[in-house]
């Protein structure tokens, strides 16, 4: 391969960055129009979280028996007693926000009692607590 040295050498080096830069010119409105699309599909997205976060609390306001933010507190004490109790929801009774018919293990309408079960048999043998 031979170097070209001239007037030529000079102009095919410049010919050569004159093509690069209209590539570049080329693919500059694709990269906007990339932005955009993904710009797009982010606020799609976020409309569509946003109308099922207003469809929820819609559910909750109209279906509920309680205030919204009362229903929240019951759903979050679902679990255990120990969630109900930091919602403030314990001991409950039945039909109040907190009452889940798991938490009542003797079935007396209380649930999360923080006192002991008493029964029959164990206060005869003189044991206080279950």
């Amino acid at each position: 391969m031979t170097i070209m040295r001239g007037p030529w050498s000079r102009s095919q080096a410049q010919w050569g960055q004159r093509k690069r830069r209209r590539v570049q010119r080329a693919a500059f409105p694709a990269a906007r129009r990339a932005r955009w699309r993904s710009l797009r599909a982010h606020l799609c997205a976020m409309a569509l979280a946003a109308l099922a976060l207003g469809a929820g609390y819609l559910a909750l306001n109209m279906l509920s028996p309680w205030p919204p933010l009362v229903t929240i507190r019951h759903v979050v004490a679902a679990p255990n007693s120990d969630a109900a109790r930091l919602t403030a929801l314990a001991p409950a009774r039945r039909g109040e926000p907190g009452y889940w018919p798991q938490h009542d293990a003797d079935n007396d309408g209380i649930a999360c009692e923080p006192w002991p079960r008493l029964d029959w048999q164990s206060w005869r043998n003189g044991d206080r607590a279950r």
